[in-house]
């Protein structure tokens, strides 16, 4: 009897280098692709499972808010940002497992600011 042992073929993504800590105005827009070619630091995946077979993506921010997406098919990771009273830190890890074993994990922090405050008043000296 012969065993042959196939070896796991190595990933053919990996994380996105460019996800980096971020500050947004309230009401702002943004999204980012949490995976790329592992060949590239540029080619950002738009479908894991046909470009990445057998890497599974993941995503966890603390709080956890309604207002941030992340898309498991596509790997892509959005957020428009809410109209707050005051700024608001989010704290997001990334982390790929391949099919081999191997993993990698990538956290950032989102901070949204809050609305500013009017620096205006009502003069009721002037109102009849």
């Amino acid at each position: 009897m012969r065993i042959t042992i196939l070896a796991v073929p190595k990933s053919l993504c990996r994380l996105n280098p460019t996800i980096a800590d971020s500050t947004m105005k309230p009401g702002a827009a943004g999204s980012i692709g949490v995976a790329v070619l592992a060949r590239s630091t540029r080619t950002i995946v738009p479908d894991l499972a046909k470009y990445c077979p057998g890497d599974r993506f993941y995503m966890d921010c603390s709080p956890k808010a309604d207002f941030m997406k992340y898309d498991e098919k596509t790997g892509k990771a959005s957020i428009v940002a809410p109209k707050l009273d005051k700024d608001i830190g989010i704290q997001c890890t990334v982390t790929k497992k391949a099919l081999n074993g191997d993993s990698e994990k990538k956290s950032f922090k989102i901070t949204i600011l809050g609305m500013p405050k009017s620096l205006c008043m009502i003069n009721d000296q002037a109102i009849p």
